[in-house]
């Protein structure tokens, strides 16, 4: 990440943005908290270059992804941000607030999030308006369009979604029932991707396509790096489809991890491994889960 030192007062980057309503931008008083947008966008121009990660680890409503987002369509710096925010509820922020225009601001905030079906949380204001964001900067610049990231994916803290083997357990049947599916109830297939990810080093922003073969799913990442397979009744005809898939990818080392207790029989689990091996993808690199 790029680090720079400025020697200058708050004035030269500050007065003339104050000056322009910041007090209450957005509709927002400026009192309770809010990042002022053009303050934020003007700091990471100052201070960033082209591809850095900016990180906002109490990211409220998504400002500085806002900032971002603006500032990389005017500088071509193609900038990527990471926000951590906390789910805090509204409803508490309600029951909190000083001030009837805070509290006017607060149940309009909730009301909104109603509308729109979703949980009453700032995590859900910044999610969203970092949706309409990015929209409205592509439709007032067209040309942008197909050349300006604006996606984003988000992601929560959670327990594992693969159980462990409990060797403090006094009946070892019903840990072997309980590992006929070794998922925990109510995981989806691409958390326990993304949690594979995780395990093996492999930064989430990469491109994860998926693709039916049978019963199971096999999911590509980051263009044939790394190969999930899950679902029911996985046969070795999965192994066809990731050779196929490593050479029309021109992918090079790449990891297939597939989920044991699912094939059908022992016999297309070891042909599908002997496949795999076959087409120059090591045993070490030929996972469990």
């Amino acid at each position: 990440m790029c680090s720079r030192l400025f020697k200058l007062s708050s004035g030269d980057f500050w007065t003339d943005i104050k000056t322009t309503g910041l007090d209450n931008e957005g509709g927002i008083p400026f009192k309770n908290g809010k990042k002022p947008l053009a303050l934020i966008q003007r700091l990471i121009d100052m201070a960033t270059d082209s591809n850095d990660v900016i990180l906002d680890f109490f990211s409220g409503s998504g400002t500085t992804a806002e900032a971002i987002m603006k500032s990389s369509a005017t500088d071509n710096k193609n900038h990527n941000f990471i926000l951590v925010q906390l789910p805090e509820s509204l409803e508490e922020s309600l029951k909190q607030a000083k001030d009837n225009n805070e509290k006017k601001v607060i149940k309009n905030t909730i009301d909104f999030l109603d509308g729109l079906n979703l949980e009453r949380n700032i995590t859900q204001i910044g999610e969203e308006r970092i949706r309409r964001a990015g929209e409205k900067i592509i439709s007032e610049n067209p040309d942008l369009k197909g050349k300006l990231d604006i996606g984003f994916k988000v992601f929560e803290l959670s327990d594992s979604n693969i159980k462990k083997w409990n060797v403090d357990t006094a009946d070892l049947n019903e840990q072997f029932e309980l590992l006929a599916n070794n998922f925990e109830e109510g995981s989806k297939p691409i958390d326990v991707v993304y949690e594979i990810m995780l395990k093996q080093g492999l930064d989430l922003t990469y491109p994860i396509s998926e693709t039916k073969v049978g019963d199971a799913v096999v999911y590509d990442i980051a263009f044939g790096a790394m190969f999930v397979v899950l679902g029911d009744k996985i046969t070795s005809e999965v192994a066809s489809h990731i050779i196929k898939q490593i050479a029309d990818e021109e992918a090079e080392n790449s990891v297939v991890v597939l989920q044991d207790e699912k094939f059908i029989n022992d016999s297309e689990k070891l042909n599908t491994i002997e496949q795999l091996n076959a087409s120059g993808i090591q045993y070490n690199d030929i996972l469990s889960i």
